[in-house]
């Protein structure tokens, strides 16, 4: 469960560069990277979540239980 996102860091200004990305004047390559998405689904007693955060979760419960 990832979602495709573009990475902006390289570039001077972000709302410039996406500007004449929208003009067709493309001149800095603007690279995708892949993030976990934070969307959990329920299905009857199921969760269905990306891995790591299933591990943010599940260390955070162990925290809450131990108190």
């Amino acid at each position: 469960m990832t979602k495709t996102v573009q990475d902006w860091s390289g570039v001077r200004s972000p709302s410039r560069a996406l500007r004449r990305l929208r003009q067709g004047k493309r001149k800095h390559f603007i690279p995708s990277r892949t993030v976990p998405m934070d969307d959990v689904y329920q299905l009857g007693n199921t969760l269905v979540m990306h891995p790591d955060r299933w591990e943010q979760m599940s260390a955070h419960l162990e925290r809450m239980n131990g108190r």
